[in-house]
């Protein structure tokens, strides 16, 4: 007489392999729902860490400019008519390096650089970057020490801006090396940019990122300019 099934050798040998496969495939199941929840936190967490906060940004609050690793301050603004009858300004700078270790101008904007920007219908466009004393109406003979001294300070200083150390916790004074020439001083603005004129949102605050000429700080004639 032939034994039922459920006593037979093989079909328990069945019976175990099939509970096997489904012990398994619940196990699978779990080990990739895991997975995939750690995934989206991590997901979640990166996230979260690349929106800084308003401290780790770059920001600018009246005429000083701050950064997580100090701070860049106009002190004074030496402003004349070129040659074209337009307004030309060089800003001098008070940085100061709030760090532990030497840092450069360029290093303390975090590799970024200050730009000069005017009212244009409206919208902003960059102000007219240019190089010689000469370009200053009243500084067009050499001969005066003015247009020396301008023209010293401007190669130095544009030369040494990503050279000179500042030691930590010190601060020193120059200009950015750089003359801009605009339609009216008084309707521009100060900005931090990088290299191609774009704001990185990781590093600079766009809602706190201007600082507007005309704002109080000394102001002198360009004929008076010393450094």
């Amino acid at each position: 007489m032939q034994k039922p099934i459920y006593k037979q050798w093989w079909a328990w040998l069945i019976a175990i392999i099939l509970l096997i496969g489904t012990i398994s495939m619940f196990t699978n199941k779990d080990k990739s729902t895991k997975t995939t929840d750690n995934s989206t936190k991590s997901s979640l967490s990166s996230s979260n860490t690349s929106k800084k906060s308003p401290k780790d940004l770059i920001s600018i609050n009246k005429n000083m400019i701050k950064t997580p690793k100090g701070s860049i301050e106009v002190i004074k603004e030496a402003i004349g008519k070129t040659t074209d009858g337009k307004d030309g300004v060089i800003l001098m700078y008070k940085i100061t390096n709030n760090s532990n270790e030497e840092l450069t101008p360029k290093q303390i904007l975090s590799g970024n650089q200050i730009s000069v920007y005017e009212k244009n219908a409206k919208s902003d466009k960059p102000a007219e970057e240019f190089f010689g004393a000469t370009d200053f109406q009243d500084l067009s003979d050499y001969s005066n020490d003015s247009a020396m001294n301008i023209s010293d300070a401007i190669s130095n200083d544009n030369d040494n801006w990503d050279k000179t150390k500042i030691q930590p916790h010190q601060s020193i004074t120059m200009s950015d090396g750089k003359l801009w020439k605009m339609d009216n001083s008084n309707d521009s603005e100060i900005k931090v940019t990088d290299s191609i004129n774009d704001i990185d949102e990781n590093v600079i605050n766009k809602g706190k990122n201007s600082y507007k000429i005309s704002s109080p700080v000394e102001k002198i004639d360009i004929t008076k300019w010393n450094g």
